[in-house]
């Protein structure tokens, strides 16, 4: 609908604010698949991969949440 008018679908604030979630996610994610993988007796190899996988897009949803209301990303 705002390609119609002309308009960009995002600004550069929600741009800077994608990038730095997904980059802290990333971050958050390595240090999580470590502390599965430390606990792998524990888990089949499935339930791993799946809690993986949640865990990975938590930490994306999670990091956004807090970096959408950051200032100092303009």
């Amino acid at each position: 609908m705002k390609l119609k008018r002309g308009l960009f679908a995002d600004d550069e604030r929600s741009k800077k604010v994608k990038i730095h979630a997904a980059s802290s996610a990333y971050f958050y994610s390595l240090y999580f698949w470590l502390i599965l993988f430390a606990f792998q007796r524990y888990f089949d190899n499935d339930d791993l991969l799946i809690i993986g996988l949640i865990g990975m897009a938590l930490s994306l949803y999670i990091s956004w949440l807090f970096t959408r209301n950051k200032k100092g990303l303009d």
